[in-house]
């Protein structure tokens, strides 16, 4: 079994807000990375298996983990945007 596979996901409960944020947030970024990210989280957490939402956007499993524990924790779309990277 991969990292990937022994990740155990029961997917992601949203608030209304949250989520008409998030919706939001799909209608007004410029950036395709966070478009990406939010639409992710969008998806999973309507019940769509974090595999097909993965493939559809050509990420990993890991990857919408990650946004999840991000979002959970900072609690705002600002959550998906970019950090800055050096270089």
């Amino acid at each position: 079994m991969s990292a990937q596979e022994g990740i155990a996901m029961s997917g992601i409960h949203l608030t209304a807000e949250e989520q008409l944020q998030l919706e939001q947030t799909l209608r007004e970024t410029h950036d395709a990375h966070q478009y990406k990210r939010t639409l992710a989280i969008l998806e999973y957490s309507r019940g769509r298996p974090i595999k097909e939402v993965a493939q559809s956007l050509g990420v990993t499993r890991q990857s919408i983990h990650n946004w999840v524990v991000k979002l959970q924790q900072q609690g705002t779309s600002q959550a998906l945007v970019d950090g800055a990277r050096p270089g």
